[in-house]
């Protein structure tokens, strides 16, 4: 993970569920580069499931990947699309319906 380093930037205090950290959200941080790219996102959608699945332990000792889940998912942009119709919750009915009549399976 690559993240920039900016003298005197302030903290602000960010809640994970079921935790508290203190990550420096004005310093971008991306899985590659410096800028968002794909990695980021995926990254950020696998932190919110293992979180949501496992409980924010899972997380608690790697906090650049807990800063980059809370930048990316307070983009607007992502956002809109987590309240949208075309946003799935990790492995909600609805998802595993869909996965099962796509691959043509009777459960």
């Amino acid at each position: 993970m690559t993240r920039p380093t900016q003298a005197g930037s302030q903290a602000a205090t960010a809640v994970v569920p079921g935790s508290v950290i203190n990550p420096d959200q004005d310093t971008p941080v991306h899985m590659v580069g410096s800028s968002l790219t794909y990695a980021d996102v995926l990254m950020a959608h696998l932190v919110t499931w293992l979180v949501e699945e496992c409980g924010p332990e899972i997380v608690a000792h790697t906090p650049l990947l807990v800063i980059l889940q809370i930048q990316v998912i307070s983009m607007p942009s992502m956002k809109r699309f987590i309240r949208s119709d075309n946003y799935f919750p990790i492995g909600d009915k609805a998802y595993v319906e869909q996965v099962n009549t796509v691959l043509g399976r009777v459960c």
